[in-house]
């Protein structure tokens, strides 16, 4: 005979018997029709199935750990999404060591030293052209405005700022010596032979020169005569000029003229001595630059003696030449000799200028 299978629930500590499914459709469901599929639950084979609800509430209920500890099955995890992850780029740490190693000392010294000699290099060189730039910019500013008055009230004989153009020769060199006696030695010679001989000595050499023009054209004329009498020459440029002086107006135009009659003597000796005659219009032109240059040499002040004794020297030697054609003489033999009076001229000129160079520094 089949054992019936009963199914017991626990419900709040009692126990409740429930009626076999089989044995309950024999009473219920006697009106169904006998044809009726019959539902058939499966049971276990152990003899009672028991679902206690207090056991499960109590499991619910207990205490859970906050943090995971690795063992509790309902420990709080950490979301799937938006971990942190570790960083690709990995940091260098350098040891306290290597920053206390004399390699580290060596480059850092270098380095503080470097920029700071950087930075008076820098101010060095760009000092004057600050200060140049803000003297330009106060001067800009003082005669514009309410400062024209005191820019009028000005002396006139204040120093100025004033440049003069170069003084371009070509000359006709006989010879560089290293001492001065071997020189004067070959210029006593070519001053036996009628021709004009001037010892200037640059950078310890003493270089001889026998003529001058104002174009290399008229130098090579005067080079020619000489090599036809004997002497070999080499024709030089020669430019004597100053960088900047204080010049007063006057002192400026004297100096200015003194450069211009000199090129122009050059050039009226050199048409002499090649067989020319200098035609009326260059013998007026002459005469007038050099009435010029006398006329303001009157009007030239300065406090230096020696500045004011080398003025009237350069003037002094252009009166051989001055005279010489006043008198409408013209000749070969009279050229040459007012040759050595435009190279003495350009030797005191030379002179002058490193005077007033020299007394402008003190």
């Amino acid at each position: 005979m089949r054992e019936e299978k009963q199914v017991h629930v626990r419900l709040n500590g009692k126990h409740k018997k429930i009626e076999d499914l089989l044995g309950m459709e024999k009473k219920g469901t006697s009106t169904l029709n006998s044809e009726s599929r019959k539902i058939k639950v499966p049971l276990r084979d152990s003899g009672k199935t028991i679902v206690d609800f207090e056991k499960h509430k109590a499991a619910s209920e207990e205490p859970v750990p906050f943090w995971d500890d690795g063992k509790s099955l309902k420990s709080p995890k950490l979301p799937p999404v938006n971990r942190k992850k570790k960083s690709s780029i990995s940091t260098v740490k350098l040891p306290i060591g290597f920053l206390r190693s004399r390699v580290f000392l060596s480059i850092a010294a270098a380095i503080l030293v470097g920029g700071a000699f950087g930075m008076m290099l820098l101010s060095l060189f760009t000092g004057g052209e600050s200060t140049a730039g803000e003297s330009t910019m106060m001067g800009t500013q003082s005669t514009s405005g309410d400062n024209l008055p005191i820019a009028a009230a000005i002396d006139e004989d204040e120093n100025v700022m004033a440049s003069l153009p170069p003084l371009d020769l070509y000359l006709v060199q006989a010879g560089a010596f290293s001492t001065e006696e071997k020189g004067n030695e070959i210029a006593s010679s070519l001053k036996d032979k009628g021709f004009p001989s001037r010892l200037i000595e640059e950078n310890g050499t003493h270089y001889l020169f026998v003529g001058a023009g104002a174009d290399r054209e008229s130098a090579d004329q005067l080079a020619a005569v000489l090599e036809s009498q004997g002497q070999e020459t080499y024709v030089k440029p020669y430019t004597v000029s100053t960088d900047h002086l204080q010049l007063n107006e006057d002192l400026h135009a004297y100096l200015l003229e003194g450069i211009t009659w000199i090129s122009k003597a050059a050039d009226i000796t050199v048409d002499d001595i090649a067989g020319g005659t200098p035609s009326d219009e260059e013998i007026t032109e002459f005469f007038a630059t050099g009435q010029a240059w006398q006329d303001n040499l009157e009007q030239v002040t300065v406090s230096n003696d020696q500045v004011e004794q080398l003025l009237v020297q350069w003037m002094e030697q252009s009166q051989s030449v001055m005279s010489v054609y006043s008198a409408n003489v013209s000749s070969s033999a009279f050229a040459w000799e007012m040759q050595g009076a435009i190279l003495n001229s350009l030797i005191t000129y030379k002179e002058l200028l490193s005077t007033l160079e020299l007394n402008e520094g003190s």
